[in-house]
C-alpha cells in the first residue's frame, strides 16, 4: 500500500512546532507531494505523522482533505473546488496571484503573497480557513456549480474545438 493511502481526512489542525503532537494511528496532518530535494532538507520540523512523497494522486488526497495549501496554480485550485476543499494559497508567479485573488474573492480560501509568508502568518491563515465554516460552504457551493454546469468537461471541449495543439515556433530574425 502506498504511503499516501494512510492519509485520512484531516482531523488535526496545523500546529506550530512548539505545540505539535503525533496523532494516534496512521493519520497524518500533512502530505507533501512533489517537494524539491532542496526543500526536503529544510523540512526537519514536520510532525511525526506527516509524510513526504515524490508523487501522490492529488484528487484522491483532496477527497480526504480538510484543506489544500497550494501555490494557486489553476489546476490545483479547480481540483480543490471540484472536491469542495477550501484553500490557503501562496502564489509564486505568472497567473498564480490572480488565481489567489479569486480564491480570496470567492471566500473559498485565503492567500498570502510569498514575500509576506511566515510561519505565524501561514498558521493564522490555516486556523482561519479551517475555523470558519463559510470557506468550506463556499467551496462546496462552487463544487455544485462545477458539477451542475459540467464545467471541466466544457473547458476540455473548448480547448479541443479551438485545436490548441502546439505550433512550431519560427523566428523572423536572420
Amino acid at each position: 500500500m502506498p504511503r499516501w493511502e494512510h492519509c485520512k481526512t484531516a482531523s488535526n489542525r496545523y500546529l506550530p512546532p512548539s505545540r505539535r503532537q503525533s496523532a494516534p494511528g496512521p493519520e497524518c496532518n500533512l502530505c507533501c507531494p512533489s517537494v524539491p530535494a532542496s526543500t526536503l532538507k529544510r523540512l526537519v520540523l514536520l510532525p511525526a505523522n506527516s509524510i513526504v512523497v515524490k508523487n501522490a494522486p492529488q484528487i484522491e488526497l483532496l477527497k480526504r482533505s480538510a484543506l489544500c495549501i497550494t501555490h494557486a496554480g489553476l489546476n490545483t485550485a479547480l481540483e480543490s473546488l471540484t472536491q469542495g476543499v477550501p484553500m490557503v494559497a501562496i502564489p509564486v508567479s505568472i497567473d498564480q496571484p490572480g488565481v489567489a485573488a479569486r480564491i480570496a474573492y470567492t471566500k473559498t480560501g485565503a492567500y498570502v503573497p510569498l514575500r509576506e509568508l511566515s510561519t505565524l502568518r501561514l498558521s493564522t491563515l490555516i486556523d482561519d480557513v479551517l475555523g470558519n465554516p463559510k470557506y468550506r460552504q463556499n467551496a462546496n457551493e462552487l463544487r455544485e456549480v462545477i458539477v451542475r454546469t459540467n464545467g471541466l468537461e466544457k473547458a476540455a471541449d473548448l480547448l479541443e474545438a479551438f485545436n490548441l495543439s502546439p505550433k512550431p515556433v519560427t523566428s523572423s530574425i536572420s
